[in-house]
């Protein structure tokens, strides 16, 4: 049993935000360096966001 390469560096995340339903991270090396990740607080796990914290900001404007 393997991972592929699709799968986030768990040891690289750093929080940047804590919400009520998880937090954000962003990974600060290994091979998905600068994409931005949530971690939920029940089941759905790490989720892949956006490339880089700026699109990620952006992204979030746009929808205000």
């Amino acid at each position: 049993f393997s991972l592929s390469d699709d799968y986030v560096e768990a040891e690289y995340l750093f929080p940047v935000a804590a919400t009520s339903n998880g937090t954000l991270y962003t990974a600060i090396g290994g091979k998905h360096e600068g994409k931005v990740y949530v971690a939920d607080s029940g089941d759905f796990g790490i989720v892949f966001q956006s490339e880089n914290l700026n699109d990620f900001w952006l992204n979030v404007y746009e929808l205000a």
